[in-house]
């Protein structure tokens, strides 16, 4: 058996999927180049303007300027978002240097900010996001491949060239840095994937911090746990439930697509747990059944022909591992090619189900796309996903042991390029009985499709009840409030000089 290629992502199937009725099946060409619509935050496209060259907009079309001091609060005019398919630069001009002291809300916001990785992703839609509720920022990037489009770029860039007096707040949202110094209060936003500890270097980063937000429950036991000292907040990211919804048209997979869909994306490494997804699905369906599994991943985020390789080398060990013949085998698609920002709900709405059997998330983006677009979810009972992933709204695989990962073992070995914190940590175990849960839902949810679909609109709600993005920039805005208040009112409660 070989893996078969997907189809590069342009067009769109003739038809929508069966549980899409309000698809009316009229197939819309793709651009000849259609890289501008690839969106450079993941926040819904209220952010955004459009381009002069768009038919639909007026040349007079400006920025809205942040408010001032005086004013509330602003939030999104829903009933005036701009299409996806009008959107050309996806981001507002730059914006001249302000004064910050005309601003209530200020912080310094130090990160990755060009690339497509979940970091640069989330701290894009903090920073236009905080912006659009009239904080004053000022960046500090954190120097990586850049993704984004120009405009994109220079309008993050040019946000580090304002001055802001460094008694203001400062959010390290990465891993952790080297350093972590700075004259206000330091934040690290920040997550970890291990279980129940993390790395002793990791926990005395940690501890540089005055504060540390993280996005789940999860990681704030784990901190805990690892003695890790500073106030730990839990401040959930989000997703765009605007853009990532169900009934959009699905991407074009080819002619051999099976009725039934299974999709896992992520990036492909063994803390996703691929080898466990891709034998259970070998061993669980046939041929004979009308199913395929899409696996949309990418080797260190490469399009190189190496990455590839290293993608069919690894399947091809996993496939070994099942006792059939090839023409015995269920079909499986792979879809290795870039898919643009502004494609990936199309992605998901290629499936009938989401799947991924990860062994650690310290938030677990994809799952919350995948649901957002009211797709039912089989997931690994086990990382910061547990906070919105439950039984009822979901299928879940507990962990049948834990193992500790040490140098010399192969485990480890497909761990340590990811991170160094991950030496000496545990993971879960999704052999024996998990893998043996693994395949019941994958069955479950392929014959009893209406109980699955029930789940998933449970956990639609939940989407669109808690972790719309709108909410996390919210609490973080507010968060921030309250620091830069007590600093102004520190500054107002200071004695003149001698």
């Amino acid at each position: 058996m070989e893996l078969e290629e997907g189809a590069k992502v342009k067009s769109a199937y003739q038809v929508a999927l069966e549980r899409f009725s309000e698809f009316d099946g009229v197939i819309r060409k793709p651009k000849d180049d259609d890289s501008s619509l690839s969106f450079d935050s993941a926040y819904d496209p209220s952010f955004f303007i459009k381009d002069d060259k768009s038919k639909h907009v007026e040349n007079s079309l400006e920025p809205q300027t942040p408010q001032r001091k005086t004013s509330q609060k602003r939030s999104v005019d829903e009933d005036n978002i701009v299409p996806v398919e009008d959107l050309e630069d996806l981001t507002y001009p730059t914006l001249p240097p302000a004064d910050s002291e005309e601003f209530e809300v200020k912080v310094h916001y130090a990160g990755p900010l060009f690339d497509y990785g979940g970091y640069a992703k989330m701290n894009r839609t903090f920073i236009f996001g905080l912006r659009d509720l009239g904080c004053f920022v000022k960046t500090h990037p954190i120097e990586s491949i850049t993704n984004v489009n120009k405009r994109t770029e220079n309008a993050l860039r040019s946000m580090s060239d304002v001055d802001l007096p460094n008694k203001y707040p400062k959010i390290f949202a990465m891993t952790v840095p080297d350093i972590i110094a700075h004259g206000g209060r330091k934040i690290l936003y920040t997550m970890m994937e291990t279980s129940h500890k993390v790395h002793k270097h990791y926990a005395e980063r940690l501890n540089l911090a005055d504060e540390i937000w993280t996005p789940t429950t999860w990681c704030k036991e784990t901190f805990k746990n690892s003695n890790v000292y500073p106030e730990i907040r839990v401040m959930p990211l989000g997703v765009d439930t605007k853009r990532y919804k169900p009934g959009l048209e699905p991407i074009n997979f080819g002619p051999k697509i099976r009725g039934f869909r299974f999709l896992s994306q992520s990036g492909w490494s063994y803390r996703k747990g691929f080898d466990v997804l891709i034998r259970a699905f070998l061993e669980e369906f046939s041929n004979k059944d009308d199913v395929t599994l899409i696996l949309s991943t990418r080797f260190a985020g490469g399009l190189s022909q190496k990455s590839k390789d290293r993608l069919l080398s690894d399947f091809k060990y996993f496939r070994s591992l099942v006792k059939k013949k090839d023409n015995e085998l269920p079909h499986i698609v792979l879809h290795s090619t870039y898919t643009p920002e502004a494609q990936m709900p199309n992605l998901y709405n290629s499936a009938h189900c989401f799947v991924l059997i990860s062994r650690g998330e310290g938030w677990g983006l994809p799952y919350c796309e995948a649901a957002s677009c009211g797709l039912p979810i089989i997931a690994s009972d086990h990382g910061g996903q547990r906070d919105f992933l439950t039984k009822e709204n979901s299928y879940l695989v507990e962990p049948t042991s834990y193992f500790v990962t040490k140098v010399q073992d192969p485990a480890f070995k497909n761990l340590a390029w990811i991170s160094h914190f991950y030496e000496d940590q545990e993971f879960p175990d999704y052999e024996g009985e998990a893998f043996e849960q693994v395949k019941h839902h994958l069955r479950t949810v392929y014959e009893h499709y209406e109980e699955a679909q029930r789940k998933a609109e449970i956990l639609r709600e939940v989407m669109l009840s808690k972790y719309d993005w709108s909410h996390s920039i919210n609490k973080v805005y507010d968060r921030l409030k309250e620091i830069c208040n007590e600093v102004d009112r520190n500054k107002e409660n200071q004695l003149p000089n001698n």
